[in-house]
């Protein structure tokens, strides 16, 4: 089983997370903050090691305290900016 730590402060998000997966090229794993109403806002894209480690800082454009949620998701490295809905990570802020 794989684990994770979010930190959100004002300007950064910082992810830590292991276990995951290798995938397929032309995909890549993405982190997106979430609202209450269902709509998120796509954080940065990642990839991990060959351990499946990733140790990565996001900037963030928004007020984070506008979110209840934090995701992260498989897409595919094709340019179109909306959720894949293959969420592998999902948690409450």
């Amino acid at each position: 089983p794989g684990r994770a730590t979010i930190e959100i402060a004002p300007k950064e998000m910082h992810l830590v997370a292991d276990g995951l997966p290798q995938l397929p090229p032309k995909s890549v794993y993405e982190a997106w903050l979430g609202r209450a109403d269902g709509s998120m806002v796509s954080v940065g894209t990642f990839t991990v090691d060959t351990a499946g480690h990733v140790d990565g800082r996001m900037a963030l454009t928004v007020n984070p305290s506008d979110f209840s949620a934090v995701d992260v998701s498989v897409e595919p490295n094709d340019g179109d900016p909306t959720h894949s809905t293959r969420s592998v990570f999902h948690a409450a802020l």
